[in-house]
């Protein structure tokens, strides 16, 4: 008897919730931004970067995301309300941008030695030639 009980209640309990509907808005998609940035995106995004690198202050993501919306190009806006970034994405292509200027100064190190070791070879070389 306590389980024909039990099950009523959870039978009423289901009851009182309303179901839900794709009408509802909960099934329903968002629309969502493109992922990856566009070229004009890049651009702003990459100037912004590198006014940060030459001045030593960094541009702050969440500033240069409200920044897109009044930045101008030729006396009108230069995005559309569907290409405004988010601090998040800003932050994200930023920190992408240091990491490849990063490897870039590492490979400029690796290569510097690599061709100091090819220039003690290719003397080493010429020395053991002329002895022969």
């Amino acid at each position: 008897m306590s389980t024909i009980k039990l099950m009523t209640q959870m039978m009423q309990t289901l009851l009182q919730y309303p179901k839900r509907r794709k009408e509802d808005g909960h099934l329903k998609q968002k629309n969502q931004r493109c992922s990856s940035p566009c070229k004009d995106q890049k651009q702003y995004l990459i100037e912004k970067f590198n006014l940060g690198k030459v001045t030593g202050y960094k541009e702050d993501p969440a500033q240069v995301s409200r920044d897109m919306h009044y930045a101008l190009q030729g006396g009108k806006k230069r995005f559309n309300k569907e290409h405004y970034l988010t601090a998040g994405q800003v932050a994200s292509f930023f920190s992408r941008l240091a990491m490849t200027d990063r490897k870039g100064e590492n490979q400029d190190a690796e290569d510097f030695r690599a061709a100091s070791a090819d220039r003690k070879l290719f003397s080493l070389r010429e020395k053991v030639l002329s002895q022969i």
